[in-house]
């Protein structure tokens, strides 16, 4: 259970800054 944890702490930051580089990005085309 701990390895996916683990895992989970190594890959939600990445994929929380990836949504926001992602919704910036979408922003930025809108205007």
């Amino acid at each position: 259970m701990w390895m996916y944890v683990d895992v989970w702490c190594l890959v939600f930051p990445v994929w929380y800054d990836i949504l926001n580089d992602f919704e910036s990005f979408s922003r930025g085309k809108m205007y």
